[in-house]
């Protein structure tokens, strides 16, 4: 996460496609997001007791625990 968050210009040139997710990651999740991704915005203070709660949704949605 934070190779990327730091290179985020640089990754644009190679990978267009990918800016609309990286401009804002926490917006909204289709997916459970990764522990280390959690992690990385835990660190950076992103990480909200609202986010926990979609992650959590969206675990039991998969039928997944974390």
């Amino acid at each position: 996460m934070k190779v990327i968050f730091e290179n985020v210009e640089r990754l644009s040139t190679l990978h267009a496609e990918a800016m609309p997710y990286l401009s804002d990651p926490l917006v909204t999740s289709l997916a459970p997001y990764h522990p280390g991704a959690i992690k990385y915005y835990k660190e950076k203070g992103l990480w909200t007791p609202e986010l926990d709660d979609i992650q959590q949704k969206l675990l039991k949605e998969m039928g997944a625990s974390q």
